[in-house]
């Protein structure tokens, strides 16, 4: 008896139409790295405190002070913030003989925009703003404003979720009006004349940078 056709080998068969693939999910991991510190964006907040020394011709006339003020402001970049400053300096004037010295204060209010170098821990910047000057004694009233120009730099060391440091700065004030009252005679500005002149300062203050 004949055979009939024998069944294909299974090496032979074509291939079974798959099922469509899935397409296989990928995902993106997130990075690593650390967060950005608020020491790089948003408001700068420093309040210091701390001490004025007068330098050059100033030193003739004044002695150490005691300083205390703060810088407001906001971060435009991760390294340039700009800010306002304003300060309170109560100084010694040395050259009142009486045992009862005079109460003498400066007020100064200034732009003082700071770069931000290594995360803040390095700053450094000018400054430039406006004074004001007064003096009250038993013999002399006087009054003055005028123009400031200085420079601020800064180290700063992380501690939990602020900065601490300090600041040294530097001011030339230029007054540009002044009056001087001797309460025992006629308004003599020859009395304090010396006052007049530009007066050279530097400080050195303990500051927390928020």
């Amino acid at each position: 008896m004949g055979t009939g056709p024998s069944a294909p080998d299974a090496s032979t068969r074509a291939p079974q139409p798959s099922g469509p693939a899935s397409p296989q999910q990928s995902t993106v991991p997130a990075p690593t790295g650390p967060a950005p510190s608020s020491d790089t964006r948003g408001i700068v907040f420093a309040p210091y405190l701390g001490f004025n020394l007068p330098m050059g011709s100033t030193l003739d006339n004044y002695s150490l002070g005691f300083r205390l003020g703060a810088l407001l402001g906001w971060h435009v970049s991760p390294g340039l913030s700009l800010n306002g400053e304003c300060s309170l300096d109560f100084v010694d004037a040395d050259t009142d003989s009486s045992f009862w010295r005079p109460h003498e204060h400066t007020i100064d209010v200034a732009m003082s925009p700071l770069v931000h170098i290594r995360s803040s821990r390095i700053v450094v910047g000018p400054k430039v703003g406006w004074f004001s000057n007064a003096r009250s004694s038993p013999t002399l009233t006087w009054n003055g404003q005028g123009v400031l120009f200085g420079l601020n730099a800064g180290l700063f060391i992380p501690v939990r979720r602020v900065m601490v440091g300090g600041l040294l700065g530097a001011a030339l004030r230029e007054f540009t009006s002044f009056s001087c009252v001797d309460q025992a005679t006629l308004p003599s500005p020859e009395t304090c004349g010396y006052h007049r002149n530009p007066t050279k300062t530097v400080d050195l203050t303990g500051a927390v940078l928020f």
